[in-house]
């Protein structure tokens, strides 16, 4: 009885999730009233249920089609391909991401964290909504998993999208939709979820994991950065990477680390640059913020 009683419970909490926000679940054409009827139904509008609720089905779906036509375009866009990882130290609470891509501005669209909160990532025929909507459920008290089932249901544009949340107790969750390209991986390891699409191999976010667990006696952000690395050297993209981001949170209202490289021969390259001069910086520009009378004066 005790079993059933918790499974109850767990249905409707995630009820209260998907129900508690009912404008994300509206699609074109579509009021109110009609995806308040379907998520008291069912907990989510008919036509999103199936690839809400079967992730792992996507996963295994046909990915034949070619990454790029013929020329390196898709359509009349190029293509383009984004790795990335979620990451958290369990020591201090921070949560982070880093992420990098062959197309502009990734640092303004992937990566969205909050302390105390969680962290999501979107990429993919990004949809930057996705973001702040995921930080909105986690911070209502949604799991990892619940926020990324109502993230999905919240798109009728599910098929293209790859999605990444991590809660602020570490838990993680994953999705890839339909249309995301391949080669395309994702792997879940602790306090890390890493993942990329249209990549040189499927071990890229194996190694980015790796890395990061390998180096847990370091700040999150170096962790984040070595992780990047990590990535690129086991193959990375099929394009050259150009743009790349990292963002790390920890108990205040402003990021802790915010870089962005954009433009870049060798994106990852000068994210390590940038951070390195960054690092010796960091609680400098929390003391300015927090106690300015206990600035050190400049040398």
């Amino acid at each position: 009885m005790r079993q059933v009683a918790a499974i109850r419970h767990r249905g409707r909490r995630r009820r209260d999730c998907v129900e508690s926000h009912p404008g994300f679940y509206r699609r074109r054409g579509e009021s109110h009233g009609a995806d308040e009827q379907s998520a008291r139904a069912g907990g989510m509008p008919e036509r999103d249920t199936r690839t809400a609720r079967s992730s792992i089905r996507d996963r295994i779906a046909d990915h034949r089609k070619p990454a790029l036509a013929p020329g390196g375009k898709l359509g009349t866009t190029f293509a383009t391909m984004t790795y990335s990882l979620i990451g958290r130290c369990a020591l201090t609470g921070q949560l982070g991401c880093a992420v990098a891509t062959s197309s502009l501005s990734v640092g303004s669209r992937v990566p969205y964290a909050e302390a105390g909160v969680g962290a999501v990532l979107t990429q993919h025929r990004t949809d930057p909504r996705l973001g702040p909507r995921g930080l909105a459920l986690l911070r209502q008290g949604c799991s990892a998993e619940e926020a990324l089932a109502a993230l999905v249901a919240s798109t009728p544009h599910h098929g293209w999208r790859q999605l990444a949340v991590m809660d602020r107790l570490g838990r993680t969750a994953q999705f890839d939709g339909a249309k995301v390209k391949p080669a395309r991986a994702a792997v879940h390891a602790e306090d890390c979820v890493a993942m990329g699409n249209i990549l040189a191999n499927e071990q890229v976010p194996a190694a980015m994991a790796a890395a990061f667990a390998g180096s847990a006696a370091e700040p999150l952000a170096e962790r984040l950065v070595r992780a990047m690395e990590a990535g690129e050297a086991a193959g990375g993209e099929g394009r050259p990477v150009i743009s790349s981001a990292l963002l790390v949170v920890e108990r205040k209202v402003f990021p802790l680390v915010d870089l962005r490289v954009d433009d870049a021969p060798e994106a990852i390259l000068a994210l390590r640059t940038l951070w390195d001069r960054y690092r010796p910086m960091v609680e400098l520009f929390v003391t300015r913020a927090v106690d300015p009378d206990a600035t050190p004066a400049p040398v």
